[in-house]
């Protein structure tokens, strides 16, 4: 799933910020900043067990989320500030134990699409499907046909 993909290249972040205050070493650099805005939304999904395991990372989020405002970014990419719990349990969980549990409330994405697409009495088109046009072509020939007279022209231009 893409919870389990997440958690595992957030474990090697992790593990490479145990030994560094930031992704590039000692300084802030432009990677801290690109990674803050990858990981905000998963961050903003995790659970307390969920920053506890990914530790070192959670650390750097939380540096790198109260020193973004320093820099003044337009409102477009500001992110809100998500909560951490600063009372560590007695037994840190581990990336593994959060890989096995599956959320109770979650549902794929495809899912939920194809839910209201099946309510409405529709089938949503498959990924990378062509849509179909009013008259049932499919947009794809027109955009064929449309490539063609491109190129029939070019070799015009050329003679």
């Amino acid at each position: 799933t893409l919870r389990v993909h997440f958690l595992k290249h957030m474990s090697v972040i992790n593990a490479a910020l145990e030994t560094q205050m930031y992704l590039g070493g000692t300084q802030l650099c432009v990677a801290d900043f690109a990674c803050y805005v990858a990981v905000h939304a998963a961050y903003a999904g995790f659970n307390d067990d969920h920053k506890w395991a990914l530790c070192n990372l959670s650390r750097w989020f939380d540096m790198i989320q109260h020193s973004i405002s320093d820099f003044t970014p337009p409102d477009a990419l500001r992110c809100s500030t998500i909560e951490f719990a600063y009372d560590a349990p007695d037994v840190l969980p581990t990336v593994d134990s959060l890989m096995a549990t599956q959320p109770a409330a979650a549902q794929p994405p495809a899912a939920a699409g194809s839910a209201k697409a099946d309510a409405a009495g529709t089938k949503p088109a498959a990924a990378g499907a062509p849509a179909e046009s009013k008259d049932g072509e499919k947009k794809e020939n027109a955009e064929k046909g449309g490539k063609k007279e491109k190129k029939e022209k070019k070799e015009k231009k050329e003679k």
